[in-house]
């Protein structure tokens, strides 16, 4: 407790440092800059066989894309969940057999996706050039190779000129997926879209060729607003060769749209544009909102000589060598060669969310070849299996259950997707395995103690001695607010536990049940420093629910305090009344101090301090706004423990996705040393333009290298310099950041400082 006066007088440093940034200071709180760093090193094994992708994250409902994400000339697989971000996966294997490494350095690349995520070379040079839905329709950015990696810059959105309306978008429909192919095969990519309601699919020709354009440039008209002669019904077949459609000519310059489109409820499709049968024109594949099955149309045009795309055969409930798909709700077909042996395959996931989170990747391989394709199934949970995913919303827990002296790693969640809609939680438990500094667990089970059979809806994790008896009990937490009460009836506590249920829905003194604003994460810990265990619940509103522990010799007690403890509140700043705490209590680093530390709906983690002395009715200060700049999706649920017995710890996140990302404390922190200024700098100026000097005003480790980071708020490191230890004095051009916040990083042997910047153009 000696060190906090210290702490507290850097917090103070920085926040006056925030205000003179110019930004809201619950936003700016940073303590200690990037402590940890993604490490996959822990090896995860389920039943004999390694899971490759273990901490990846998860997946719900993923969008696929191939793209060079390294320049080594071999596809890599990018991952787009909506709403959510991209993940990254560069292809690690051979040709023909791609084994894909999770890589998240190169998910800072993308800019923010809106809807759907494609990769193709529009341009053909070779790079892939990223497209997705924008402001209404298609904005394209150009794909470049700098310093050995993929990154974009926005060219433009896709509009065409109507006579009748002037400048139009290319439409694409809320949540929809748009096709981008060649379909005249005139050497340049053209855009389809369902057009508003979802009945006719419109064709937006690209006139690059035609119009003897440079490589780079993209001119579009709408050249058929009935592309293939078909309209969707209400139903799950297509109305075929549709005469009704109107005839757009020739023209290439800019076409009107003739009439209204017909509407139907079908709002919701997902266009996989691809050639099935290889004749050389475009049939599809097109999942809709209403069906958990995919429906196929083929093109006759090459069959008959037609002069245009006509739909002439369906497969309403579309499956492959005898084997249905079936993916709940609005499935979407990805036409990709994934095990890049040169010939297309099939990848299928679910467009809703809420819907199937487990088995959400079909794999359909191509074992003929693309003139003659045979799609062939593999599985409905298509690299989930290399995963450690448990459905949806991730709560793991470190424990060491079977007292071998290793913690052992649970995770509870909110739960896995049921064929009648529902969501039941269940607890995975895997067995820490390690051997000295080689980290690995083993999957013991995906139901912990048969959970599932009490249809939980939720599953979050505390373990602790609540009722005073000397032993740890189990105390889960349910999306419903509710908690589950399971005692330890073992004999003593230097046993494997062996947990009962008691209390079906936990109760406090009263008798009344313990609730809360939904999402309860509760936390077992002795906050008011009386000697008894506590009960601390993170929930939905962000803020933390208190109960103090009055409970004596086996029989529990818990009286409700406060529904605000310290003040503290995951992402104050948010636009979402709805923020979701995540809690844990505990040391999280080698200082030996325990921190608040709390998840959050957004994804940062948010750190808290000023509650170690017992003080339950002050506020509590927040030290970090974005705990170590880390990037671990959303809806985070963060859990620490020194697992190799080195004094630094690992973290573990879970997410919405219900998958887990590993982390690694990079390196030991000296509070004295780091918080008490032997590494003081100087900012300026700030806010900055174009030039920032960096003054290092005094250098307590004189024989190290200096380094220095500009890093954004989500982490993604944008400047990198290191200058010698005598150097003083730095000028580093902001000139390529964009306006916004920053982190400056200024770090020398154990001593560092880290500051807030603001660029202003």
């Amino acid at each position: 407790m000696r060190q906090k006066p210290v702490i507290m007088k850097k917090f103070l440093m920085l926040l006056i440092t925030c205000f003179l940034a110019g930004g809201p200071l619950s936003t700016l709180a940073q303590f200690q800059g990037q402590m940890f760093h993604f490490n996959p090193d822990a090896k995860v094994f389920a039943w004999g066989n390694q899971k490759t992708l273990a901490w990846s994250g998860g997946a719900n409902n993923p969008q696929f894309s191939l793209a060079d994400l390294n320049n080594d000339q071999r596809k890599d697989l990018v991952m787009y969940e909506p709403y959510i971000g991209v993940k990254t996966f560069l292809n690690a294997g051979t040709a023909g057999n791609a084994q894909y490494v999770y890589a998240p350095q190169f998910e800072y690349n993308f800019p923010p996706i809106q809807g759907f995520l494609k990769l193709v070379d529009y341009n053909d040079d070779g790079i892939a050039d990223l497209i997705q839905r924008g402001g209404g329709g298609f904005s394209i950015y150009k794909g470049r190779f700098e310093n050995g990696e993929l990154k974009f810059t926005y060219y433009r959105d896709l509009f065409y000129t109507s006579p009748l309306s002037g400048l139009t978008n290319a439409y694409v429909e809320p949540n929809d997926i748009a096709g981008i192919e060649d379909i005249d095969h005139d050497g340049d990519l053209d855009f389809l879209s369902f057009y508003i309601g979802g009945g006719r699919i419109s064709w937006y020709r690209n006139c690059r060729e035609e119009d003897n354009l440079p490589n780079d440039s993209v001119r579009i008209c709408l050249k058929d607003n009935c592309w293939g002669k078909t309209f969707q019904t209400v139903y799950r077949s297509y109305w075929l060769h549709d005469t009704t459609c109107s005839d757009l000519g020739v023209s290439c310059k800019g076409c009107d749209i003739p009439g209204n489109a017909n509407k139907t409820t079908h709002t919701g499709n997902a266009l996989c544009l691809l050639d099935y049968d290889g004749d050389g024109d475009f049939d599809f594949l097109d999942g809709n909102v209403s069906f958990s099955d995919i429906q196929l149309v083929l093109n006759g045009k090459n069959d008959f000589g037609f002069s245009k795309d006509s739909m002439l055969w369906q497969d309403t409930m579309w499956n492959s060598n005898g084997h249905k798909l079936n993916m709940p709700v609005w499935p979407a077909a990805y036409w990709l060669d994934i095990d890049q042996d040169n010939d297309k395959d099939l990848l299928f996931s679910p467009t809703a969310a809420a819907t199937e989170n487990y088995k959400c990747i079909a794999h359909y391989k191509n074992v003929g070849s693309d003139n003659s394709p045979n799609f062939v199934y593999q599985s409905d949970s298509f690299l989930i299996e290399k995963m450690i995913d448990v459905g949806s919303g991730s709560y793991p827990f470190f424990y060491d259950y079977d007292k071998d002296g290793k913690t052992d790693l649970f995770v509870g969640s909110n739960g896995y997707f049921q064929p009648n809609g529902s969501l039941v939680g269940k607890v995975s438990f895997y067995k820490n395995t390690s051997s000295g500094t080689n980290l690995s667990f083993d999957l013991e089970t995906m139901d912990f103690m048969q959970l599932s059979s009490y249809l939980f809806k939720g599953t979050s994790i505390a373990i602790g001695d609540i009722d005073d008896d000397g032993k740890d009990d189990l105390v889960l937490g349910h999306s419903d607010g509710r908690l589950s009460y399971f005692k330890n009836q073992a004999a003593s506590a230097t046993v494997q536990p062996v947990w009962n249920l008691v209390d079906l829905i936990m109760k406090d003194d009263t008798g009344g049940n313990i609730i809360v604003t939904n999402h309860a994460a509760p936390v077992i810990y002795d906050i008011n420093k009386d000697g008894k265990k506590d009960l601390i619940i993170g929930n939905s509103t962000g803020y933390l629910t208190y109960y103090e522990g009055q409970s004596v010799g086996g029989n529990i007690s818990l009286k409700y305090r406060t529904n605000k403890l310290g003040n503290a509140k995951a992402d104050p700043n948010a636009v979402n009344i709805y923020t979701n705490s995540r809690p844990y209590i505990g040391r999280m680093d080698n200082t030996g101090v325990d921190y608040l530390v709390m998840g959050s709906n957004e994804g940062k983690i948010f750190r808290f301090d000023g509650f170690q002395n017992g003080n339950v009715t002050t506020d509590y200060t927040m030290i970090d706004s974005n705990y170590s700049l880390l990037k671990a999706g959303t809806n985070t649920a963060p859990a620490f423990a020194d697992l190799e017995g080195d004094n630094k710890y690992e973290l573990v996140v879970g997410n919405e996705l219900g998958g887990l990302t590993f982390f690694k404390q990079l390196f030991n922190v000296s509070v004295p040393d780091v918080e008490s200024g032997t590494l003081d700098i100087k900012l300026y100026p700030n806010p900055a333009t174009d030039i920032l000097n960096i003054d290092i005003v005094r250098h307590g480790s004189k024989g190290n290298d200096i380094q220095i980071h500009i890093l954004s708020t989500l982490g993604q490191r944008l400047i990198t310099k290191t200058i010698p230890a005598g150097q003083t004095q730095l000028q580093l051009s902001t000139s390529d950041l964009p306006s916004g916040v920053y982190y400056c990083i200024v770090q020398s042997g154990d001593a560092r400082s880290v500051q807030p910047v603001t660029v202003i153009r």
